[in-house]
């Protein structure tokens, strides 16, 4: 029989355990760091700004804004609310919607999404702007579910119907 006074030996049950819990920490902090750089690149999308705009008001390159935004690099608390201040937000919009939280994270939003809501919100007559919504619900139900997404055939031709070779 052991002595429960003696404390457990190296590689015991209670050092494994130990060793699961700070993976498990390991895992939810790259999960945490994945969560703040899709945030990261979500607002700057939403003020239709770019990565190399975001560097520059950050005094960094654009490859650690990228860095930042793909969770490869972790943002420093100093630097978090740096970004913070360059997108307009508080520090803590960049944790909401991560695991646990009381609602379900939002869908990404696509660019095109983005540019559409921007030109809608700029049309200041609420008749128009509420015709031109009805308008794109109605095309966006003409066709099939399958052919509604954004195809790269379609970035592939100029305004005049051309393949482009790109």
């Amino acid at each position: 029989m052991s002595d429960p006074t003696i404390p457990p030996s190296p590689g015991t049950a209670d050092t494994a355990h130990l060793r699961r819990r700070a993976e498990q920490a390991a895992a939810l902090a790259r999960q945490m760091d994945a969560h703040v750089g899709s945030r990261i690149r979500e607002r700057r999308l939403e003020l239709g700004l770019t990565q190399q705009d975001l560097s520059a008001a950050l005094a960094i390159s654009y490859q650690q804004v990228q860095k930042y935004e793909t969770g490869n690099n972790r943002v420093s608390a100093g630097k978090l609310y740096a970004i913070a201040r360059a997108l307009d937000v508080t520090p803590d919009y960049f944790f909401d919607y991560f695991v646990g939280a009381a609602e379900p994270p939002a869908p990404p939003v696509s660019r095109d999404a983005l540019a559409l809501a921007r030109a809608c919100d700029a049309v200041a007559n609420d008749r128009v702007r509420e015709n031109l919504t009805q308008l794109i619900r109605a095309l966006s139900q003409t066709w099939p579910p399958e052919q509604r997404g954004h195809t790269d055939q379609a970035d592939q031709t100029d305004d005049q119907g051309d393949q482009t070779g790109g």
